[in-house]
């Protein structure tokens, strides 16, 4: 992605459609964003009850995360 333009953004999901113009593979991450999106939302503008994130979706989390991580290294090598 040579040239790319820096995204600002706080919506995950409107930022791996972004990406997506330029690696469509990202496709396959848009649902996963949209998990990751709902709580990260959350913790940037916290409502006035707290936000409890069960283990499980957690640890899902990270593993959205470490996917999505490790396709950017992939292209940052290509």
């Amino acid at each position: 992605m040579v040239g790319a333009e820096l995204q600002e953004g706080l919506n995950l999901l409107k930022l791996c459609k972004k990406v997506m113009q330029h690696d469509n593979e990202f496709n396959k991450f848009l649902k996963d964003m949209s998990f990751v999106n709902a709580f990260y939302i959350e913790t940037r503008y916290p409502a006035l009850d707290p936000l409890v994130v069960s283990k499980e979706d957690t640890e899902e989390c990270f593993r959205i995360v470490d996917r999505v991580l490790a396709r950017i290294k992939e292209q940052m090598g290509s």
